[in-house]
């Protein structure tokens, strides 16, 4: 798995734990080593050279419940086991006296009963969830780094990755037929297999199935950006965008989402583009998940 947490990734909440200790304990060269450690033992066994403060005992427990509740965020399959264990008592079967239940079951079973309670609040916020609108993004690499619980407190956002409209197809077999939002951030992929006619041929149909499927639902074409990698396909782009804003001009169920302010006069904004011509950086995505969250909202 992979943890994003404080500007850095993680590979567990073990070795995010032990580089906050370090960090909160002034240890920056310990940090750094934690953080360059490939296994969750090794950031463990780092973590022990920390001299702790006394706050600390008070302060680990939220730091650990804080991880895992992000970590609840980022990981669908944590969230989905820790949701289906039901009202089972959750034991760590670990040696640790504190966080596990020891070597003779008598400890603490500390991270046993965070996960009971984050459990409750998982199934607290889901019910909240309900009664929201749902909205659905499926989309290439250019969203990969979106969750749905960040985009709109006002809206229950899914996120599906297909690279291409044909992996966007058998996605909307699985899509709930009661969805508000469908939103599209396709085409940068399918620009470099198919011609323009066919690309807006494709897209078509499949905003046809969207409609079949998802009667009730608002349609969105979020545009791809101008693109760096290829002069020649940042064209093919731009007449693949200005026919599909000439196709569904006049539809009253689609809208589209431009993402011109990623570009200037037709070209890629360095500032929002990698160094690959066509993902955004971070700074990017933060303007292309605000236009998404815009686009949703706006249609509610």
């Amino acid at each position: 798995m992979t943890l994003y947490w404080n500007k850095h990734r993680f590979h567990s909440v073990e070795q995010a734990f032990q580089y906050e200790k370090a960090l909160r304990h002034g240890e920056k060269s310990l940090a750094s080593k934690i953080d360059q450690s490939r296994h969750a033992g090794i950031a463990k066994k780092l973590g022990r050279q920390v001299k702790l403060d006394p706050r600390w005992d008070i302060e680990k427990e939220r730091l650990m419940y804080n991880l895992l509740r992000t970590k609840s965020r980022q990981c669908g399959e944590f969230r989905e086991k820790l949701i289906e264990s039901g009202e089972n008592q959750l034991l760590e079967n670990k040696p640790d006296p504190y966080w596990g239940i020891g070597k003779d079951g008598k400890g603490m079973n500390v991270l046993g009963k965070m996960m009971v309670e984050l459990r409750s609040e998982l199934l607290q916020r889901m019910e909240k969830e309900k009664s929201k609108p749902k909205a659905v993004v499926i989309g290439s690499s250019l969203v990969k780094n979106m969750r749905g619980d960040w985009l709109s407190s006002r809206v229950s956002t899914d996120v599906h990755i297909a690279y291409t409209i044909p992996a966007a197809k058998e996605k909307m077999q699985d899509i709930p037929c009661d969805t508000n939002v469908v939103l599209f951030q396709l085409l940068s992929n399918d620009v470099k297999k198919m011609s323009e006619s066919k690309c807006v041929e494709d897209l078509e149909n499949l905003v046809k199935l969207t409609k079949e499927k998802c009667r009730s639902a608002r349609i969105i074409i979020s545009l791809p950006p101008n693109r760096g990698d290829s002069r020649s396909l940042n064209t093919k782009t731009d007449v693949v965008n200005a026919h599909v804003k000439s196709l569904f001009a006049e539809d009253n169920i689609v809208s589209i989402c431009d993402n011109s302010n990623l570009s200037y006069r037709g070209e890629p904004n360095r500032r929002f583009i990698c160094g690959d011509g066509v993902h955004p950086t971070p700074e990017g995505e933060k303007v292309l998940f605000a236009n998404i969250r815009r686009a949703i909202e706006g249609v509610l």
